[in-house]
């Protein structure tokens, strides 16, 4: 298996959390819900955990301390922006990069084997996952094309009346190719109703 590093993104505030607390640092039964998904990612066998860190990053550092390497998402401008920042830190890195958001405490370390497994035996380019649902509003949506490949994921926010009937959404976790990423995500354009660079409107990864 080809060395892995994980991306943890934890930048943001969690405006509907309605708090000043970032949105990881909550409590789920009594843990915080970043330390949930930390716990997954350490029963992995990864070289490098990254942490991007933005509002009130200095209370998740002082949660976390050394158990990872940070970065700084000084405007929060969207997820490809956030994972580019990354970019510097990894330079010297050869091999996949794991991306997963800090807010998904029940994220199993079973999924993550599954993906890496997956994505590395066919040496995908890029690979993610994604689900169905019978209730997918709120979810960016899978665009695949008549032969089945997947052309791109689009916001909820920027779906038309027709697509907002697929049920096909997106994981939120994506593998890919290290080199490859970071080309893709300099090609990323803001061209969505929230001018922001994401992750998910880029076919190319």
């Amino acid at each position: 298996m080809r060395d892995t590093a994980v991306i943890l993104m934890a930048a943001g505030k969690g405006k509907r959390m309605k708090s000043n607390l970032p949105k990881v640092l909550h409590n789920l039964a009594g843990k915080p819900i970043l330390n949930y998904v930390l716990d997954t990612v350490d029963q992995l066998e990864v070289k490098r955990k990254i942490l991007i860190v933005g509002y009130k990053s200095n209370k998740i550092r002082e949660l976390i301390g050394d158990k990872t390497e940070y970065v700084e998402q000084k405007e929060q401008l969207g997820t490809a922006h956030a994972v580019l920042q990354t970019k510097k830190l990894l330079s010297d890195f050869k091999g996949d990069v794991l991306i997963l958001s800090g807010d998904v405490p029940f994220l199993t370390v079973k999924t993550l084997k599954k993906l890496l497994k997956y994505h590395q035996t066919n040496n995908f380019c890029c690979t993610l996952v994604s689900t169905i649902l019978k209730n997918p509003e709120g979810y960016g949506r899978i665009i695949r094309d008549k032969k089945g490949e997947i052309k791109g994921i689009i916001e909820e926010v920027d779906l038309s009346v027709d697509r907002k009937k697929i049920t096909e959404v997106n994981g939120g976790i994506y593998c890919s190719n290290k080199d490859k990423l970071f080309r893709a995500l300099e090609k990323v354009t803001p061209d969505n109703k929230q001018g922001e660079y994401y992750l998910r409107a880029n076919s190319g990864l």
